[in-house]
């Protein structure tokens, strides 16, 4: 699926046409088309919307989404363009890009290699394109590890979208097909802000927003590394490696082990 293809065939339905207010009871995700998700977009708005696509894709399966408008590795690209749809703005402006699922495959195994994983924090975890690459690799190689974390309560998300946030939390519920979405702790907030904390003992995986800070925002640490390199990625990185809780972080940059600075 090409996002500028997608996104160019979002229009809004002039007076003419035929195809009436879209309900939610009304609202098939296997018949679902473009034309009905932009109509969804101006009938609800994004956040309700949303609220009722994941209402009613999240009793479905993988291989019944497949194929369909909502197919599950599609969901992310598909709220980013009504996040475009909606609000004007695009992925680069979002900072948001999706990581490649061979660098999730080599997270996954420095997560094996290095770490005794007890606490595994995403921050930045956006619709979860990260930590949905992990638990599929370690579902294939039939590790179990961080699938029993997710049912121990041990993993949190964190990021500044709820809506993201919501749909991270669906695939999860998705892909392991089990209603494990009370036991992960969600974060919602801006993760540079100072009042933001980490789990203790935790591992973090993230794929930082890739952005130019216009403003330090008064809530934020004003650390060395944010004030000189005014950029999401780095600011995101030392607020991780900052916090004492933290025992490692994989990032995508390096795809390398970081010690915090303790």
């Amino acid at each position: 699926m090409e996002h500028v293809n997608l996104l160019n065939r979002i229009s809004k339905p002039s007076a003419h046409t035929p195809i009436g207010r879209l309900l939610p009871a009304n609202l098939d995700p296997i018949k679902f088309g473009i034309v009905d998700y932009s109509q969804l977009l101006d009938d609800l708005g994004l956040e309700m919307a949303w609220k009722v696509i994941l209402d009613n894709i999240s009793n479905l399966t993988i291989a019944e989404l497949k194929g369909s408008f909502f197919d599950f590795d599609n969901l992310g690209e598909i709220y980013e363009i009504g996040l475009a749809y909606t609000n004007k703005i695009t992925k680069k402006e979002l900072g948001k890009y999706y990581t490649p699922d061979d660098v999730s495959s080599l997270m996954f195994e420095l997560l094996l290699e290095n770490t005794n994983l007890i606490n595994l924090v995403d921050v930045g975890c956006g619709t979860g394109n990260l930590i949905i690459s992990v638990i599929k690799t370690a579902m294939k190689s039939g590790q179990t590890d961080i699938i029993r974390r997710i049912r121990e309560g041990r993993v949190w998300l964190y990021d500044v979208d709820p809506v993201a946030l919501s749909i991270c939390v669906v695939k999860i519920e998705i892909l392991l097909q089990e209603k494990v979405g009370s036991l992960i702790h969600v974060v919602l907030g801006d993760f540079l802000d100072k009042k933001i904390e980490l789990p203790s003992d935790c591992t973090v995986i993230t794929n930082p927003p890739y952005s130019i800070i216009k403003e330090i925002k008064k809530n934020w640490i004003r650390s060395d590394v944010l004030l000189q390199s005014k950029d999401l990625y780095a600011g995101f990185i030392d607020r991780i490696l900052q916090q004492e809780r933290c025992k490692e972080v994989f990032q995508r940059e390096s795809t390398c082990v970081d010690q915090p600075h303790l």
